[in-house]
C-alpha cells in the first residue's frame, strides 16, 4: 500500500470520521451560542427546568441557517468541517511524529492561524475590533464574505500542508 493510500485510510477511519463531524458540530454549537451568548448564560444559569434549556439551545442551533443566511451558513459548515479534519490531522501527525521521536512545534501552526480566522463574518468583526481594525473593514466590498473566502483557503491551506507531511513522514528520505 502506498502512502497516500495509507493516510487516506486513516484519514477517513470510521473514528476520524466521527470525530471530524463531532468537532464540526461543537464548531457550528459555539458559532450559534456566541451570537446568542447573553441568551444563553441567561438560560443556563437561571432556574429553568433542563429540557427547556436542552429544547431552546437545540433551536438556537438549528435556526442558524435563519440567523446567518445561506452564503453565511455554508461557510460556516464547510470552515466547520475543515476545523474537524484540521483537528483530526493535528492529532495523527502528533501519533506519527511520537512513533518517529520528533515531534516539533511547526506542526499546527497553519491550523491554530485558521481556528482564529474562521468564522461567521459577524463573529470575525468583533475579533477585529479587540484589535482597533473593525472601522477600516466596515468597508469591505462584500460585507465580509472576505472573511470567510480567507479563513476558508487558510484552514483548506492548513490541511493540504498536514496531509503532505503525514505522506511524506511514512516516506524514508535517503539524505
Amino acid at each position: 500500500m502506498s502512502p497516500a493510500q495509507s493516510t487516506t485510510k486513516r484519514i477517513f477511519s470510521i473514528r476520524s470520521v466521527i470525530s471530524i463531524l463531532v468537532i464540526a458540530f461543537l464548531y457550528i454549537c459555539f458559532a450559534a451560542f456566541l451570537t446568542n451568548y447573553k441568551l444563553v448564560i441567561t438560560v443556563i444559569t437561571g432556574s429553568f427546568p433542563l429540557i427547556f434549556k436542552l429544547t431552546l439551545l437545540s433551536q438556537l442551533v438549528e435556526g442558524i441557517g435563519i440567523s446567518l443566511g445561506t452564503v453565511d451558513s455554508i461557510f460556516l459548515l464547510l470552515n466547520g468541517l475543515l476545523v474537524g479534519l484540521n483537528c483530526v490531522l493535528i492529532f495523527l501527525t502528533i501519533q506519527t511524529l511520537e512513533g518517529m521521536g520528533k515531534v516539533k512545534l511547526s506542526v499546527g501552526g497553519a491550523t491554530l492561524i485558521g481556528l482564529v480566522a474562521a468564522g461567521c463574518g459577524a463573529c470575525g468583526f468583533t475579533i477585529f475590533s479587540l484589535l482597533g481594525v473593525s472601522a477600516s473593514l466596515s468597508f469591505l466590498p462584500f460585507h465580509g464574505l472576505e472573511i470567510h473566502v480567507a479563513s476558508f483557503l487558510v484552514l483548506t491551506f492548513s490541511s493540504w500542508y498536514m496531509i503532505r507531511k503525514l505522506i511524506e513522514a511514512q516516506v524514508c528520505r535517503l539524505y
